[in-house]
């Protein structure tokens, strides 16, 4: 049997003779996947200038939900808009908050090539391919073993890489049968952020819009001579040290009543706390100073967050496929195919760290209602219970009889890092037949079982009420400590000992230790079937067409403990849940050569398709897609395209159905410095809150700066699913051209413009625009749903929750331009110059990206190009030039990403400033320059006796570029001050080999 059911040509059914369609294409070849240099797919394709990974090894440290997995996107529409195929097949999604398809579950050595096509698929390939279409084409005639490894490792010594591979394929059965097999071991040590220098540097950073200054944590000589701590100008450093560091120290700060100054511990004992300003002596507990000398300063004398933290996530993947393919007759063939893959990852961050004032959510099991509590204050109360390991320095029995309590901010080392481990495993299989009806028809039908599954821990956490209990401690009749609550003794409560590093006992540890664990369980059944060949013979050639029906089949289930439904811990609460999703769906499509080889027209032809699709979803329904296009070519070297479709996507399950699952992100709060006196809307919007208010009452009685502060804080952010979600539906419009002319054999040139403009996208509200709706604006918070999104805290006013829900957003808007130009030349006759040379270059540049929704006073437009906090580069391109001689290939590759800003809002808020102020001075970190990698490939082939050796290695960002410096405030960086669109781990080196016999 022919080959002709194996031409899959991304974007079409209809088998073609070339590639050539009206919509870009653009294709990467196994030679280019071995020396990209990378590990693994995901890292080659995101140099790609039209596609980017959002989710990967760098951007997923510290992310419980995505850890480990690793994706695409195309155009920045998000991963949930580029449809990820095997074959032409649709595959499992690999994620419970989204539907995405983790590169990293798919071996390198089983793919011959990837396909990428942008615009709008969804006639052919139905939901999710808004932006366009990723088919991953995996090998079909390889044959002999093939056995290859690879290492790795940064020129710093480390973020170690191994991969091990094994190919096998052979024909059987008088060559009708087919079998291939492949394997791969691959393991990533990871980089720790102590392996940077950059990356631990503790650094704060925020911009008052108030008195337009760049601010920076530090600690400070204040008027009075003391040492405080907040944030001061740039143009106070030096003297002043930039210090960014959390207050929850390993041995604890407290805060008795009859105190007049906060005590802390370090080494294992409470210590003096700083020196006297005018005598320079350590000042002791009890004495008194001239200022606020002797209180705890945070970013003196507290802990640095960074040093716990991950670059690069560790993580071990081991890979299996097979395909098999059998020819029963001339018009008859079976197929089969098999995917397996188990990725472990595994992160230990720095302790848990908790105040008196810091809460946890905790749902209720009956009502299902979600609260959030504090962890509240040692009880110490007058003729009354004490903790007995409260030191007398803090007031023990002597506290008033009001019972505050002793206040506390700790971190809890003797518990252990906190450790996130997950392991996942997927199975993607599809069985079918294909055959033949006529000369020039051919049928394919098939069946496909995908299962993904995801184990996770989350390991020492704080059970918040075992540590409320464990507070709540009294002197037993023994003599010996005891938790005052019987109930919590017959539990097992352990009486716990803040006091002093080391202070809480093993046994104390085990009671207030809280480990999570959840089981996640997705599922994908699918059914095609279709038809595909010639209708008629026109003068131009022969009507090609396509017609099939497809149906699908998606579930998803989450079970977790106890603790990890309910809340209650510093972990996050993710309650149960289950849903599906069903579709049935019908498509045809036509290609009609209208004129070829004649006067005036070397090629036109017309192509279209469209696509009926059901769902099972109240609020979808019947979906109708469809796209038209055309080609044109005046002569042989210069072909026109265009290409106009209208797709849809419809809610995936967690869009849907997830109840508010917790995660904590990386945000600032935009109440961040309101003083009492600030100026603006938004400032008084803020001092609203009752919170807030509570914060600048208690400050003023303690005499220091009214000030509201929270600078990149971690916000407890759920995101939630809503049921009354509809389908979005884009338009896309591609124009194009390529160019190449016979006089340059070899050249080709392509140029496309693209227009993509979505009505009623589904995505969550930014936290940034959440906050802006709720405080800039005149309408009541009463009123507002904005802001009763957000929750604060009622004595500080830190936030402490901020729901993320998917709603159906007005419109997002992109368009740029595409260019494409690949160049295999000789310079044997011109240079004397002997070998063969391949030039490749591809860039892509926006011209418009905006973002609308409606907003409290109106339709909202934010500015996405250019911004880096959404990853939207204005200008990215790669070129490379590779040289072949013989045996002997050398290439160089760079990238490019251009200037971008680090948020347009900022931006915007900034140029608004300067027509008030035209003194202000410009954001630190607002604009951010363009970055250039230079990557290095070298090869050589050996071909003895049968058996083919190649050996090779090369340096991947050769002149060691890396992220530019981000800090926490930022809205595009984070608390390791970088951003995981550019390269992290530096330069790195490798060497490989492969031997096929």
């Amino acid at each position: 049997m022919a080959d002709a059911g194996e031409i899959i040509v991304t974007g079409s059914r209809i088998a073609r003779e070339t590639y050539d369609t009206a919509a870009p294409t653009v294709a990467v070849t196994r030679d280019e996947l071995l020396e990209s240099g990378d590990s693994e797919l995901s890292e080659t394709l995101a140099d790609l200038p039209q596609l980017t990974s959002t989710t990967n090894d760098a951007t997923v440290t510290g992310n419980t939900q995505n850890s480990g997995l690793s994706s695409i996107q195309l155009r920045g529409l998000g991963d949930n808009r580029t449809l990820v195929l095997v074959d032409g097949r649709r595959t499992v999604s690999n994620s419970g908050i989204t539907n995405l398809v983790s590169l990293s579950t798919i071996p390198s050595d089983f793919i011959d090539r990837v396909e990428i096509i942008t615009g709008g698929t969804s006639s052919i390939y139905g939901s999710d391919a808004v932006a366009g279409v990723v088919n991953i084409i995996t090998k079909k005639n390889e044959r002999g073993l093939m056995l290859r490894a690879r290492t790795g490792l940064t020129s710093r010594g480390d973020g170690q890489e191994l991969t091990l591979g094994a190919t096998w394929g052979t024909r059987f059965a008088d060559r009708r049968g087919y079998f291939l097999i492949s394997g791969t071991y691959d393991r990533d040590w990871g980089i720790r952020a102590t392996d940077r220098e950059w990356a631990v540097r503790p650094i704060g950073y925020s911009y008052d819009f108030e008195t337009g200054q760049n601010m920076f944590d530090t600690y400070y000589v204040n008027n009075s001579g003391g040492l405080t701590s907040g944030q001061q100008p740039a143009s106070t450093f030096p003297p002043n040290i930039y210090s960014d560091l959390s207050s929850f120290i390993p041995g604890g700060v407290f805060s008795g009543a009859n105190s007049s100054r906060d005590r802390f511990y370090r080494d294992g004992q409470m210590v003096p706390l700083g020196p006297d300003v005018q005598t320079g002596e350590p000042i002791e507990i009890g004495t008194t100073d001239n200022g606020n000398t002797g209180y705890f300063l945070p970013n003196r004398d507290g802990y640095n967050q960074r040093m716990g933290r991950s670059l690069i996530l560790a993580r071990k993947r081991y890979l299996a496929a097979a395909k098999l393919d059998y020819e029963f007759s001339d018009a008859l063939e079976g197929f089969a195919q098999a995917q397996y893959s188990r990725v472990d990852s595994g992160e230990t961050r720095e302790a848990v760290g908790i105040g008196w004032d810091s809460t946890f959510p905790l749902t209720d099991p009956v009502s299902g209602i979600t609260q959030e509590y504090e962890y509240g204050k040692i009880p110490c109360l007058r003729n009354g219970p004490c903790n007995p390991f409260v030191p007398p320095e803090l007031g023990g029995r002597e506290t008033p009889s009001t019972g505050v309590g002793i206040a506390w901010d700790r971190r809890f080392d003797e518990v252990g890092g906190q450790i996130t481990e997950n392991k996942r495993q997927t199975l993607r299989s599809w069985i079918g037949l294909r055959g033949k009806l006529s000369d020039s028809w051919r049928w394919e039908a098939s069946f496909g079982y995908g299962q993904y599954k995801q184990d996770q821990w989350r390991r020492n956490e704080i059970n918040a009420r075992h540590l409320i209990e464990g507070l709540n401690a009294e002197e037993g009749p023994d003599g010996n400590p005891r938790c005052v609550n019987a109930d919590a003794r017959a539990e097992g409560c352990v009486p716990v000992n803040l006091f002093g590093e080391g202070a809480i006992t093993p046994e104390a540890a085990a009671w207030i230790r809280a480990d999570l664990h959840q089981n996640l369980t997705i599922r994908q059944y699918t059914g095609q079937a279709f038809v595909t060949g010639d209708l008629f013979t026109l003068p131009a050639g022969p009507v090609g067409a396509a017609f099939g029906v497809d149906w699908r089949k998606d579930s998803q289930l989450l079970r977790g403990d106890v603790l990890s439904q309910a809340g209650g811990t510093t972990g996050n609460a993710v309650p149960n849940f289950s849903g599906s999703i069903s579709a049935i769906e019908g498509y045809g499509e036509i290609s009609v050569p209208l004129l070829r080889e004649v006067p005036g027209a070397h090629l036109l032809s017309l192509d279209a398709s469209a696509r009926v699709a059901h769902y099972d979803i109240d609020r979808v329904g019947t979906v109708f897609s469809w796209r038209a296009g055309a080609q044109y070519a005046p002569i042989e070297a210069i072909r026109f395209r265009a290409q106009f479709a209208r797709a849809q996507r419809a809610p995936d399950i967690a869009e849907l159905f997830s109840p508010p699952r917790g995660n904590f992100e990386a945000a600032t709060d935009i109440c961040d410095g309101v003083r009492p006196t600030t100026t603006g809307r938004i400032a008084a919007n803020c001092r609203l809150d009752p919170g807030i208010q509570a914060l600048y009452t208690q400050q003023a009685l303690e005499g220091v700066t009214q000030r509201y502060e929270q600078v990149g804080g971690n916000l407890f952010s759920p995101n939630a699913g809503n049921s009354d979600l509809k389908e979005e539906t884009a338009d896309t419009l591609t124009l194009g051209a390529v160019f190449a002319p016979r006089f340059l054999p070899g050249l080709s040139l392509a140029v496309d413009y693209y227009d993509i403009k979505i009505r009623d996208a589904i995505d969550a509200y930014s936290n940034l625009d959440i906050q802006l709706q709720c405080y800039d604006t005149d309408v009541p918070q009463a009123d507002n749903p904005f802001c009763a999104d957000i929750t604060r805290n009622p004595n500080n006013g830190q936030i402490v929750e901020l729901i993320q829900r998917q709603v159906n957003l007005a419109r997002f808007d992109t368009s740029g331009i595409d260019i494409a130009l690949n160049y295999r030349f000789r310079l044997d006759d011109a240079l004397g110059i002997p070998g063969r040379f391949d030039l490749r270059y591809d860039g892509t540049h926006i011209l418009n990206q905006k973002v609308s929704f409606a907003g409290i006073d109106g339709t909202v437009t934010n500015d996405l190009a250019g911004d880096l906090a959404n990853g939207s580069f204005k200008y990215r391109a790669r070129g490379s030039l590779s040289w072949r001689l013989d045996n002997f290939r050398i290439r160089w590759t760079t990238t490019y990403y251009g200037k971008i800003n680090d948020s347009n809002q900022l931006l915007d808020r900034y140029r608004a400033l300067l027509e008030t102020n035209a003194g202000a001075e410009v954001p630190t970190y607002l604009f951010i320059g363009d970055v250039w990698e230079h990557d290095l490939f070298l090869s050589f082939d050996v071909d003895s006796g049968g058996q083919k050796f190649r050996l090779y290695g090369g340096v991947n960002n050769l002149f060691d570029s890396t992220s530019p410096f981000l800090p926490t405030g930022t809205e595009s960086g984070r608390l390791t001050n970088q951003n995981g669109v550019y390269d992290i781990a530096g330069r790195r080196f490798y060497v490989g080999a492969t031997v096929k016999f």
